[in-house]
């Protein structure tokens, strides 16, 4: 959980500077998420919504894709404005990321 802070106020510095995407590697031998994480992200995308445009994961696993998309309709449900989709592959992903930012 530690480097969940240091991430979100990575992010925080440099959506100061200017918009941005993120592009998140979820890999397939992650079999499960700590709530506490996930949590945390929930509140954390509130604060960073204004300069975060947009939100691409990449990974090949179903539950993990499920996961995913489920978070980001749940965001929209609280109000959160940051599309989040999810890919198979990082070159579609940043592709995505640079239509949308």
């Amino acid at each position: 959980m530690t480097h969940q802070h240091a991430v979100k106020a990575a992010l925080e510095k440099v959506i100061r500077r200017h918009p941005v995407g993120m592009l998140v590697h979820v890999p397939a031998s992650l079999r499960q998420l700590d709530l506490t994480v996930a949590a945390f992200w929930m509140g954390g995308m509130r604060e960073l919504a204004p300069g975060l445009k947009a939100m691409a994961a990449v990974t090949t696993s179903r539950p993990l894709r499920i996961f995913a998309d489920s978070f980001s309709k749940t965001l929209g449900l609280v109000g959160t404005k940051v599309p989040i989709k999810v890919f198979q592959n990082a070159a579609a992903a940043r592709e995505w990321l640079e239509q949308v930012v």
